[in-house]
């Protein structure tokens, strides 16, 4: 089930409305500590990509979080 893709560079996420092991503690180390280019799509890359950025590079990020009322955006 795949629920989580790369459009260009947004991540947008599909709700499968039941529960998906895509969050829990294994998966957000593989992708704190991990080349996250070379994981699947995942919000966990997403951050860590704007925490190295801001780290790095010194500048601001935004992380713009968007979908219809009900839709699993928490």
């Amino acid at each position: 089930l795949v629920v989580l893709k790369y459009v260009s560079i947004v991540l947008v996420a599909v709700n499968p409305y039941k529960d998906v092991d895509l969050y829990d503690k294994s998966i957000y180390k593989l992708y704190r500590n991990g080349n996250v280019r070379q994981l699947d799509p995942h919000i966990f890359g997403i951050a860590e990509e704007a925490f190295s950025s801001l780290d790095q590079q010194k500048q601001n990020q935004s992380i713009i979080i968007s979908g219809e009322s009900g839709a699993g955006k928490t």
